[in-house]
């Protein structure tokens, strides 16, 4: 009768333990993600204040006896954004028919650069009108800015 020879169980081990290192090394040594990339990165940036107004000293315009008046509104930019500004003079109530287009003039337009500011002057004449009775005149002023890019 013939006698099988047996492995020793160390060397089983050791044969198990070694094909198990190979298969992990193969995973982890860049072999199985050859392909992947990664990226990263940051910014910032600065966003410019835009930080506009407009008032006016006045309340209200009180036509003379002259049958003239004015009305000043100043428009600042102490921004760091150049601005175009529109001022538009609407005028209510029983005078509204009264002015003639071409004495009122009520648009006013244009630019400022950061940091300027600009008067902008609307002129009552109502010369060669029927006039109701000098006194206060309702009217509004209205201001738009815009970022010039």
């Amino acid at each position: 009768m013939k006698t099988k020879r047996r492995i020793p169980f160390s060397l089983s081990a050791a044969a198990v333990l070694l094909c198990l290192v190979l298969a992990s090394a193969h995973l982890t040594s860049g072999l199985y993600a050859r392909y992947t990339t990664g990226a990263s990165g940051s910014d910032n940036g600065t966003l410019a204040a835009f930080n506009v107004s407009a008032k006016a000293d006045e309340e209200t315009v009180s036509i003379g006896t002259d049958a003239t008046g004015h009305y000043v509104v100043k428009v600042t930019n102490p921004g760091e954004v150049a601005v175009r500004y529109e001022a538009r003079l609407s005028v209510s109530g029983e005078y509204a028919g009264l002015f003639d287009a071409n004495k009122l003039q009520p648009m006013r337009q244009g630019m400022l650069a950061p940091g300027a500011d600009a008067e902008l002057t609307f002129e009552f004449d109502m010369s060669g009108t029927e006039i109701i009775e000098p006194g206060a005149v309702p009217f509004t002023v209205t201001v738009t800015f815009t970022q010039i890019d």
